[in-house]
């Protein structure tokens, strides 16, 4: 099999991410910083509802949404996880 030559258009290249998560603006997740003298929208509060990793009945906010009903989560003391939209409930 020979190379292609350096100008060819027959590259290989890999744009999209491993596990595609999107940051969720419903969340309250904003990339850019508000305008000056806006206040920052403060993201929705969750209730983790599934005895896992002892965290049940703890407040914490979704960052981001994925494919088939995965959110990730942020806890208030910073611990993330990636778990099912099933094991929240609002606050």
């Amino acid at each position: 099999m020979k190379d292609a030559p350096p100008g060819s258009t027959s590259q290989l290249r890999f744009a999209t991410p491993s596990f595609p998560l999107r940051v969720s603006a419903a969340a309250g997740v904003s990339l850019k910083p508000p305008p000056m003298g806006a206040p920052a929208a403060s993201p929705r509060q969750y209730l983790y509802r599934w005895d896992r990793c002892g965290r049940k009945g703890q407040r914490c906010y979704v960052f981001a949404r994925g494919t088939m009903n995965s959110v990730g989560l942020v806890f208030d003391d910073g611990f993330r996880m990636i778990t099912s939209g099933n094991a929240l409930r609002r606050a």
